[in-house]
């Protein structure tokens, strides 16, 4: 997995705890 590919997985669990909020 790149980093890329990392950053990518961490905004969307950001986005889907936001909006879980």
């Amino acid at each position: 997995m790149s980093k890329r590919d990392f950053k990518i997985v961490i905004y969307l669990v950001i986005l889907v705890s936001s909006i879980n909020m």
